[in-house]
């Protein structure tokens, strides 16, 4: 069988040589060490491939990845470099503005590239780098790309992160683990993240206390996470960080949704989209009016709650957010079901079903969707579960 090649890529050697001058290898002592994963790469292979001379083909490439402690997935990204304009020397700020465009639009492949091109540029300081790094976590998770987000934030931590940067990485890999459904792993980091904060730094302290009391309202632990909300509430606030604070705000609408208080989860939603709004904060406008049009489906308020869905989609529509415009559709679906009109909900469905395209699968809401593909159970004996 033919060995796969890939295309020679000066991106990909320049990573890879890199890599191996940040372990301090040389190249024998690699050839050395790649015997545990395979046939071993002469080191003079190893030399032309670092000068982007010669294809490794996959499977050594597999091994060389191994070897580095880098994943395939980022030899990838490197890869998809090649086809594109190069864009390793526009600022970064640029860069980070063009991948969030990139989730929003749906546009992966683009997205992805730009993360390829921070991920290898040589001409950043490393805080700089790092923090670019993790500003593309926090982008993609909040978008919903929970699983890209901790593949930058796993990298990261085996560098592993600089101390200014710990605690952020901490969070935000306790937020990958708590929506990909694991509330014990989230509570792990969030514990270390709190060991390392400095004391007077409010705006870290909002951090860990805003995810603590959204991993534990996941968990049910409802008491707990209301105290956790307050203090990062009163951390934010202290901090000046009002977006934040108004996604905080979230966290008080899911505990009273748990507790079934839908009026006070309507009312705490009304709060918090009134505070959005006055702040300009325009996804966490469309993020409010979904949770408030929950909370009202739960009422009965149908014709509140479809108030509420037509402003959070044309405002998904009009800010490009594909992430956003599936849970409006879910959130549309679950109001026919409510309503008792399955045709109507079968076009909510379908809807929901193609944007769930641009969200990881691991989230309740496009697991719930996903449950409904062929072979699941028939809609019309199917009841909305909370998130």
């Amino acid at each position: 069988m033919a060995k796969q090649q890939l295309p020679v890529s000066k991106s990909l050697a320049a990573l890879l040589r890199d890599r191996r001058e940040q372990l301090n290898l040389t190249l024998r002592e690699v050839e050395d060490r790649s015997r545990q994963f395979g046939d071993p790469i002469p080191f003079t292979t190893l030399g032309k491939v670092e000068r982007g001379v010669v294809d490794l083909g996959f499977p050594r490439l597999n091994s060389l990845c191994k070897v580095y402690g880098i994943s395939l997935q980022t030899a990838g990204d490197v890869l998809d470099l090649e086809h594109r304009e190069p864009i390793e020397q526009r600022p970064v700020a640029v860069l980070e503005e063009e991948a969030a465009e990139s989730w929003k639009r749906g546009d992966i492949r683009n997205a992805m590239a730009v993360l390829a091109s921070i991920r290898t540029r040589t001409d950043l300081p490393a805080v700089e780098r790092q923090q670019s790094l993790l500003h593309f976590a926090i982008v993609a998770g909040s978008l919903g790309r929970y699983q890209v987000s901790q593949s930058v934030i796993d990298d990261l931590l085996l560098e592993p992160p600089l101390p200014e940067l710990l605690v952020r990485v901490l969070v935000q890999a306790a937020v990958c683990w708590h929506r990909r459904g694991c509330g014990e792993a989230a509570l792990g980091f969030l514990s270390r993240a709190e060991h390392h904060l400095q004391p007077g730094d409010s705006a870290e302290l909002a951090y860990v206390m805003h995810e603590r009391a959204s991993t534990l309202t996941s968990m049910g632990q409802l008491d707990e996470a209301e105290i956790a909300i307050e203090k990062a509430l009163a951390a934010y606030r202290q901090a000046g960080k009002v977006h934040g604070e108004s996604g905080a705000l979230g966290v008080g609408i899911r505990i009273a949704a748990c507790r079934q208080d839908h009026a006070l989860a309507v009312e705490r939603a009304q709060f918090a989209l009134d505070h959005a709004r006055s702040h300009h904060l325009q996804r966490l406008c469309c993020l409010r009016l979904i949770d408030k049009a929950k909370a009202l489906i739960q009422l009965q308020r149908f014709a509140d709650t479809w108030e509420c869905l037509h402003e959070a989609l044309v405002v998904a529509i009009s800010e490009h957010d594909h992430a956003a415009q599936f849970y409006v559709y879910h959130a549309r679906w679950r109001a026919r079901l409510a309503e008792g009109d399955e045709e109507k909900a079968l076009l909510e469905l379908s809807a929901a079903q193609y944007a769930m395209r641009y969200v990881d699968a691991a989230g309740p809401e496009a697991w719930e969707i996903r449950s409904t593909l062929p072979g699941s159970t028939d809609l019309s004996t199917m009841e909305p579960q909370p998130s």
